[in-house]
């Protein structure tokens, strides 16, 4: 049975976890986030018909600068057990930039192991003002070359 797990960034809008559980399936899900970005999950979760149990959320108080923060989140990320997965996917857009810059970190440790990450980018073509009024839309999942 192949299980693929999703690593991801997460702001306060939910399309962009929502693109990606509708069209990554994915088995488990790894979030980088704030509270505030978190609150949003579970909304997510029912709109998307997702589990929420297999999220994992990995929580900054300051999302836009939380360098102090960063030593106790790898540590608690290093604790995972990626042996058995067949698929790490590493989307890189949503959330800050700083937290799109965790999400690489962590990718690059995983490759430092020597475990293969495909990177992507969740795309929704849409303006501004219609991806906030209606974010529950599916947009696109492009992988980096």
């Amino acid at each position: 049975m192949s299980e693929r797990v999703l690593i991801t960034p997460l702001g306060t809008s939910p399309g962009v976890l929502y693109t990606l559980i509708k069209k990554l399936m994915p088995d488990k899900i790894y979030v980088i986030t704030s509270k505030k970005g978190a609150d949003n999950i579970p909304e997510i979760c029912k709109i998307s018909g997702y589990d929420a149990k297999k999220i994992t959320t990995f929580l900054f108080d300051d999302p836009f600068a939380g360098f102090a923060e960063m030593e106790g989140i790898f540590a608690e990320f290093e604790t995972l057990n990626f042996d058995t997965l067949d698929e790490i996917i590493l989307n890189l857009a949503g959330g800050t930039s700083f937290l799109q810059y965790v999400a690489s970190n962590m990718a690059d440790r995983l490759e430092k192991r020597n475990y293969s990450v495909k990177k992507v980018f969740a795309v929704d073509r849409r303006n501004f003002k219609e991806q906030k009024e209606n974010p529950y839309v599916v947009g696109e999942v492009v992988e980096l070359p």
